[in-house]
């Protein structure tokens, strides 16, 4: 009888120390974790700024069925030898820039800074606000213009 009783005290204390292990790795866990709202909202916007790089530059535009980044090369080369409806390449690069933006990250109330790097005439397209305290997610595309010469678009997306 003393040996079932024994036995059965035993058993408890297992249980109980199972059940205060459970709940020290449930408090670790929660301890140290971090809260994910915010590098989410990076995450988003880091790739909403990539993707919108990527189509941005595989736009076909009404000049000639060229893309952005045809005319972007165009005007880092050249300084704007294509002419579209009356405008150096530079100027409608600029001006359909102008349009994309405003119509995407403008309308869906995003505060942003696009400039473009590389070369003298390409470095005159610039957009929005730029923001040196702000919390920003960016992403630097790389546009090869010829070997040797390239030209850099940023996107910087304020949170």
């Amino acid at each position: 009888m003393q040996s079932k009783r024994s036995q059965m005290e035993i058993m408890g204390l297992v249980i109980i120390v199972i059940l205060v292990a459970i709940g020290m790795l449930f408090a670790i866990q929660f301890l140290l974790k971090k809260p994910v709202g915010r590098e989410t909202a990076a995450v988003k916007e880091s790739t909403l700024a990539a993707n919108f790089l990527n189509t941005l530059l595989s736009t076909t535009t009404d000049c000639f069925d060229r893309n952005m980044r045809e005319l972007l090369q165009d005007c880092a080369l050249t300084g704007g030898s294509i002419t579209c409806f009356g405008m150096s390449s530079c100027d409608y690069a600029d001006d359909q820039l102008k349009i994309m933006l405003e119509n995407t990250l403008g309308r869906w109330n995003k505060d942003y800074y696009f400039s473009i790097k590389g070369a003298p005439d390409v470095e005159k397209i610039k957009f929005g606000e730029e923001c040196t305290y702000c919390e920003r997610e960016a992403k630097i595309h790389p546009v090869p213009v010829r070997p040797g010469f390239e030209i850099s678009l940023k996107l910087e997306i304020y949170g």
